[in-house]
């Protein structure tokens, strides 16, 4: 729901508001021949709060409310019960996705008599304080799987054009600067206001600050507040430094948001919404997704993450229950597994883009009854053993030791089957970690972890866990207590 339409039905349905001035509570404009007394709200501007880890927790936004009457002592009544519903009102479940933290009166005037028509109006400014912290929300933080985007122009017409639901409202009359003539109404039009440049000593701008407006029409005023709030949902806080090749967008930041006059010419309401894009232009990041199943006793899964766009077999890793599995296939954003679960399973998938240049690889062994295995994978050449991924049939084991193309493990296997997954890097380090006889449910890294919790992998006695968090930069904290015989490996990227 939007505050204007909260505004309309705090007004309209208060009896004694309703008994002074009707229902005849309007967006921005009042429709033709509309008989007095009415009233007509604007939003003249939205603030939100900074926020450097994710979207604005706290909008203020500033609303005014003009109220219309042929009488003066109605307009002045209508005036009075309009501060008494609104001043000081707070609701945090007004409804399922707008939670007001409160309303103040900010200034209130009477305008002019109007002879010509024998009006009188008062005018009231609002400040709404917005609570977002909770609310549902829908950062897109995943990358585009094989889009070529270059600029920050063609980005955000990717980003809107593929939004089922911002697509739903505008199609795809998304536009660059101007609209083509007689485009039907909805549509958005994007235009870069500016670029601020960080200066260095040493070379080129590492960061740039791109001023963006996207300013979104519609005929109907419902309609434009979804686009518009669908608009935030998709860009604010939205990072993703593998964009394209080419494009690394380091944040989005949403700077405000305003409510243009109704324009009678073309019949529409418009709202023009002003955004900051950090573009980082030193270097491509990784990024990993990591996806769970349950519930349902199936034989497929569709992947939603990353817009459900996977990469080679080699970056993907499956568990079922926790451990490790192979013999599933990819058909786009589908996997198909070589069994149907039962309702209770957990399947989890993870795996990383790999658009800085580093590479995957995978290979398996079947009936295994020696100690040591080969890899013929990447010609035999092996990373670093914080890079190497040994499970056998499907427990993960950092039991083992590399010597050129040889992994070698402590004992001899009995038939077992061994994958061996790795990665050959270009950018960032592998860690691991191991923890014995440890109690508690904290676990303490001695090199700091990454931000992002999808690049850290945590197995416990070899069976992969989820429950975890990563209270900060090299402290994991457990959802279940740890004992003494339990072993804890800890791998990460960062």
């Amino acid at each position: 729901m939007q505050i204007g339409t909260a505004i309309h039905n705090l007004l309209s349905t208060d009896a004694t508001f309703a008994g002074i001035m009707g229902s005849r509570v309007f967006p921005n404009t009042v429709p033709a021949k509309t008989v007095f007394p009415f009233t007509v709200y604007t939003i003249i501007g939205t603030t939100p709060a900074d926020d450097k880890d994710g979207v604005s927790p706290l909008d203020e936004i500033l609303v005014q409310v003009d109220l219309y009457s042929k009488s003066y002592d109605t307009t002045k009544s209508a005036a009075i019960r309009s501060r008494e519903v609104l001043d000081r009102y707070r609701n945090y479940n007004y409804s399922a996705d707008l939670s007001i933290d409160k309303i103040v009166i900010a200034d209130e005037k009477e305008g002019d008599f109007d002879a010509e028509i024998g009006v009188y109006w008062t005018s009231q400014d609002w400040l709404i304080r917005l609570n977002r912290t909770g609310l549902p929300d829908l950062p897109f933080t995943q990358p585009i799987a094989g889009n070529a985007a270059v600029s920050v122009g063609a980005a955000i017409y990717t980003m809107m054009s593929i939004d089922p639901t911002f697509s739903a409202a505008m199609g795809t009359r998304i536009f660059p600067n101007t609209v083509p003539a007689k485009t039907a109404l909805p549509y958005a039009v994007y235009s870069i206001t500016g670029t601020d440049y960080t200066n260095t000593k040493d070379g080129i701008s590492a960061l740039d600050e791109v001023l963006v407006k996207i300013d979104l029409y519609g005929k109907s005023y419902n309609q434009l507040k979804q686009s518009a709030t669908r608009s935030r949902q998709i860009f604010d806080r939205y990072r993703n430094l593998t964009f394209s090749p080419s494009l690394a967008i380091d944040r989005v930041i949403f700077e405000n948001e305003i409510e243009g006059d109704y324009d009678p010419e073309l019949g529409a309401f418009w709202t023009s919404q002003n955004w900051r894009f950090r573009i980082n232009r030193t270097q491509l990041g990784e990024i990993w997704f990591t996806q769970s199943f349950t519930g349902t006793a199936t034989n497929t899964l569709t992947v939603t993450v990353n817009f459900g766009v996977l990469p080679a077999d080699d970056s993907i890793e499956m568990y079922l229950n926790g451990q490790q599995f192979t013999g599933w296939t990819k058909s786009g954003s589908i996997i198909t597994l070589p069994f149907t679960t039962e309702v209770s399973d957990l399947v989890v998938i993870r795996f990383r883009t790999l658009a800085d240049g580093s590479t995957a690889f995978a290979q398996t062994f079947t009936n295994v009854t020696t100690n040591s295995v080969t890899v013929t994978e990447n010609s035999g050449t092996l990373p670093a053993a914080a890079a190497i991924d040994v499970y056998v049939q499907g427990l993960f084991t950092a039991d083992w030791t590399k010597a050129g193309s040889v992994i070698t493990f402590p004992y001899t296997l009995s038939g077992d089957t061994v994958e061996v997954q790795f990665r050959i890097l270009s950018a960032g380090t592998a860690y691991r970690q191991t923890f014995t006889g440890i109690t508690g449910y904290t676990l303490t890294l001695t090199n700091p972890l990454p931000t992002q919790l999808a690049a850290i992998k945590v197995h416990v006695n070899g069976v992969l866990s989820t429950e975890f968090t990563r209270t900060n930069s090299t402290t994991i904290t457990m959802n279940y207590e740890l004992y003494p015989s339990d072993s804890v490996t800890v791998t990460y990227y960062a």
